[in-house]
């Protein structure tokens, strides 16, 4: 598989996550969104997604084939990206020293923290899933040699 369709299949499974869990927000009965707060919501999740995608690509470009311990590797790397992307987003706060800024250990922010990790496992799911169904075998009829 080329480098292009992987950069590819990443960024559409990376998008495809933030939709599915924006929509998964907004059904009727979670504690979530409304419909109009979704647009917020992808307004939202925009700015940490494309960051961690971009974090991602240095994995997505290096590692070619995902079997043995390589998808493990990518499994756990890109479930790791969007909290920890949030996680420094806050310790750079505290160093900058902006003291009204919130941190992870509101309840509000571990929410977020939370909510990002579930698109990055989303997303790590959605993209091992690609890669695995693009790079397979396809199925040949049986030859009469073979019956």
């Amino acid at each position: 598989m080329t480098r292009l369709k992987r950069v590819g299949w990443s960024l559409l499974s990376a998008i495809l996550a933030e939709v599915m869990v924006g929509l998964a927000l907004c059904l009727p009965g979670s504690p979530g969104l409304r419909l109009e707060g979704l647009f917020g919501f992808f307004y939202f999740a925009t700015f940490l997604v494309i960051p961690g995608w971009i974090l991602a690509l240095p994995f997505v470009l290096t590692i070619n084939r995902l079997s043995g311990w390589r998808i493990w590797l990518v499994g756990v790397v890109g479930c790791c990206i969007g909290p920890a992307l949030l996680i420094s987003a806050d310790l750079l706060v505290i160093v900058v020293g902006d003291s009204t800024a919130t941190l992870v250990f509101d309840r509000v922010n571990r929410n977020l923290v939370l909510l990002a990790t579930g698109i990055s496992i989303l997303s790590t799911a959605l993209y091992i899933g690609f890669v695995k169904l693009s790079t397979r075998d396809s199925i040949k009829p049986a030859t009469d040699a073979q019956l």
